[in-house]
């Protein structure tokens, strides 16, 4: 009998070693893939920062320098702080209360000028941005709306 029962422990013993190394392997394998890029392209980033108001705050530069210039005025410049910050859905036509264009231009040094154009309206917008730490972010705007 005793005999019995030592056979039954080195029996439930090797199979749950079996269960336990049948697995392995597939955890093996799932740590030893290749780490995909998260990385986004910056049309990617654009649609996420028009319409997402943690998104845009978070990829925002503050104190953030904004220049407004009017043709008969001399140009402002104003540094929005971060509490300051107020969300804009930059592609929703509704923000501007007319028709818009949206152009985007890769700038000389790397970063992107995304272009905000009421038609047929004086609405002129420009949003610069710059790549930090492995991420866009909104670095400054210029408004040449009249």
């Amino acid at each position: 009998m005793r005999k019995d029962i030592s056979l039954l422990i080195v029996l439930l013993c090797f199979l749950s070693l079996n269960t336990l190394s049948a697995q392995s392997p597939q955890k093996t394998a799932a740590t030893k893939m290749p780490v995909k890029s998260d990385k986004m392209t910056f049309e990617q980033f654009f649609d996420k920062f028009a319409h997402d108001p943690k998104f845009q705050k978070s990829h925002t530069t503050f104190p953030l320098k904004t220049t407004v210039t009017d043709t008969e005025a001399p140009d402002s410049v104003i540094i929005l702080k971060e509490k300051d910050w107020e969300f804009d859905d930059l592609t929703n036509a509704e923000t501007y209360e007319c028709d818009i264009e949206v152009n985007q231009e890769e700038a000389e040094n790397g970063g992107y000028k995304v272009e905000i154009k009421g038609v047929d309206t004086g609405v002129q917008v420009f949003y610069h941005f710059a790549r930090k730490d492995d991420t866009w972010t909104l670095v400054l705007i210029e408004d040449y709306s009249n």
